[in-house]
C-alpha cells in the first residue's frame, strides 16, 4: 500500500503526461490540417490544381516574391483569395480555426478577409481569381 505522498506524486506525474500529450497531439493535429503550398509565380499569376481542396476548406500559398502568404478559402464551390497581411500594421496573419488572427495587435479577419475585430479597420487585400477547368488561377496584378 502506498502512502498519500506517493499517491499524490504519482497522480501529478500522470496528469502532467496526460496534459502534455493532449497539448502536443492538438498542436500536431492543427499543424497537419493547414495545407501550405510553395507555388511558383508565372506571368503575375499563380496556378493551383483544385484537387488540393479535396478534403480541405482552405490552403495557404507561399512564394518568396509575395509580401505574405495567400489564404485561399473554398465555400460552396467558389474560392476567395486574401493576402495574409494585417491591414493595421502589416503583420503576417495566422490561421486560427475558421478565421485569421494577427499575432501583433489581435485583429481578426473572417475566412473571406472581412474584419471581425480591430484595431484593423480595413478588410484584407483580395485577389481576383478564376477557375479554368480544374485549375484555379490567381491574378496578382
Amino acid at each position: 500500500m502506498s502512502s498519500r505522498r506517493e499517491f499524490i506524486k504519482g497522480m501529478a506525474g500522470a496528469t502532467t503526461v496526460l496534459c502534455c500529450g493532449v497539448g502536443i497531439t492538438t498542436l500536431f493535429d492543427s499543424c497537419a490540417s493547414v495545407a501550405q503550398l510553395q507555388v511558383p509565380i508565372i506571368d503575375n499569376s499563380i496556378k493551383l490544381d483544385a484537387s488540393v481542396f479535396q478534403d480541405k476548406d482552405y490552403v495557404v500559398i507561399k512564394n518568396d516574391r509575395l509580401p505574405a502568404p495567400i489564404y485561399i478559402h473554398k465555400e460552396n464551390g467558389s474560392y476567395k483569395a486574401s493576402l495574409m497581411l494585417c491591414t493595421h500594421r502589416n503583420c503576417e496573419l495566422n490561421v486560427t480555426g475558421s478565421f485569421l488572427s494577427c499575432p501583433c495587435h489581435g485583429s481578426e479577419f473572417s475566412n473571406k478577409g472581412k474584419v471581425l475585430t480591430g484595431p484593423a479597420d480595413k478588410d484584407l487585400q483580395r485577389f481576383n481569381l478564376r477557375v479554368d477547368g480544374s485549375t484555379i488561377i490567381i491574378d496578382l496584378t
